[in-house]
């Protein structure tokens, strides 16, 4: 195997690597020893030095601005009253802010907690305007987990504010439905329906 001359960065004593190691990013250190002290620190050039010295000035110069002036700097209101978030977002379309503590939030979950309180245990927010980017604490109201489903547009939101079932029954009233293990409503109507026409099939394939 191939080998070529390099110079340890710990101890920077010449040594011979095997060159197919160098292509692959090793070959750096002549020894095991002068690796785990390099785990230590190795040192550093003043130009690094300085680097690393105006980063860290940077850094507290940044987490010296309070977490409420930083928020607001993110934010657009737009003629519906939304104050849309204009930082980083979470897949589904949440804002992300990242408190001066470092811990990364839910930006509405930040907003309410700052201008409204507390929010109380078991209890989640919901965005009245329906605007999942809104940050404005005056569309969130903390509610719990099953209203704000309930509320919303996904799947169980949309079931829950039906009034009629797809054969055009209607399913408001209590008498003319039922609960399932599941809790959805089953309407009384379509089910009597249904047990009629299996009757009906039934009587067909006994006749031929």
């Amino acid at each position: 195997m191939k080998k070529i001359t390099k110079k340890c960065l710990f101890c920077k004593n010449i040594f011979p690597a095997l060159n197919s190691e160098v292509v692959r990013g090793g070959g750096k250190f002549c020894n095991k020893s002068c690796y785990h002290k390099s785990r230590v620190g190795i040192k550093m050039s003043s130009e690094q030095k300085d680097k690393i010295r105006q980063s860290n000035i940077k850094t507290k110069s940044k987490s010296k601005i309070p977490s409420k002036k930083r928020f607001l700097n993110f934010i657009v209101k737009d003629n519906k009253g939304c104050w849309v978030w204009i930082g980083a977002k979470s897949h589904n379309g949440y804002g992300l802010f990242q408190e001066r503590t470092r811990k990364q939030t839910r930006a509405h979950r930040f907003s309410y907690k700052t201008f409204n309180g507390k929010i109380p245990e078991g209890l989640t927010i919901d965005h009245l305007c329906r605007n999942r980017a809104c940050v404005n604490p005056e569309h969130l109201e903390a509610v719990t987990l099953k209203e704000n489903l309930l509320r919303g547009d996904g799947f169980i939101g949309k079931n829950h504010r039906k009034t009629h079932c797809k054969r055009g029954h209607n399913i408001v009233k209590e008498e003319n439905f039922y609960r399932s293990k599941t809790g959805s409503r089953q309407c009384k109507e379509c089910t009597r329906l249904r047990y009629i026409e299996t009757q009906l099939m039934n009587q067909r394939t006994l006749t031929k």
